[in-house]
């Protein structure tokens, strides 16, 4: 039984993170969040739903200083980093940051991150669909085990150039919650769903 909500957790949060089709869009019918599109690839070009860019592309994030210590503060700057890296494997098609933040227990992760995988792998791009996180609640199980509770804002999105996987998606907001572990001065996201 357990595995099974771990395979439809994955699945989940796989859509979620690729398409965000999911209840919570708030520009036209959350029930019909995505329309599939057959435009093709447009040329590069910064905005401000893109990751830092230079002349030569979008820059990896750096974990912050925020984010080292084992504290509630350090947990919620670790998510807002988690969610700055997911915008960078998305805008760039490169995931390796993502999985070593990611431990590999999480099927909510792995599922996020074969969805990236599977649209740069067909020669698509995905445009757009920052997250930006509004709020966090940090917390604490009684056996010491960290989580976290998260809204988070989306941008509206397209993904182009990947044949059946290309569709627009409306902006909104949703919510996650985070299972965190701290292990050898580094947190890592065990645990990741959307309720």
């Amino acid at each position: 039984m357990r595995s099974s909500y771990r395979s439809r957790a994955a699945v989940g949060v796989a859509a979620l993170l690729l398409t965000f089709g999911v209840a919570g869009c708030e520009d036209g019918d959350p029930a019909d969040p995505i329309e599939p599109t057959g435009e093709p690839i447009p040329p590069h070009s910064s905005s401000p739903t893109e990751p830092t860019t230079t002349d030569t592309g979008p820059v990896e994030p750096t974990l912050p200083a925020e984010a080292e210590p084992e504290t509630k503060a350090g947990a919620e700057a670790f998510v807002e980093y988690y969610w700055e890296v997911v915008n960078f494997a998305r805008h760039t098609g490169d995931v390796e940051l993502l999985k070593a933040v990611s431990n590999p227990t999480c099927a909510g992760c792995r599922g996020a991150i074969k969805s990236i995988v599977r649209v740069y792998g067909r020669g698509g791009r995905i445009i757009g669909g920052r997250f930006t996180v509004i709020e966090s609640t940090p917390g604490r199980t009684p056996s010491g085990a960290w989580n976290m509770s998260t809204r988070v804002k989306l941008e509206r999105s397209r993904t182009v150039g990947a044949g059946d996987l290309n569709q627009i998606v409306r902006a909104g907001e949703i919510d996650f919650f985070f299972g965190l572990e701290y292990e050898s001065g580094a947190w890592r996201t065990t645990f990741l769903d959307s309720p």
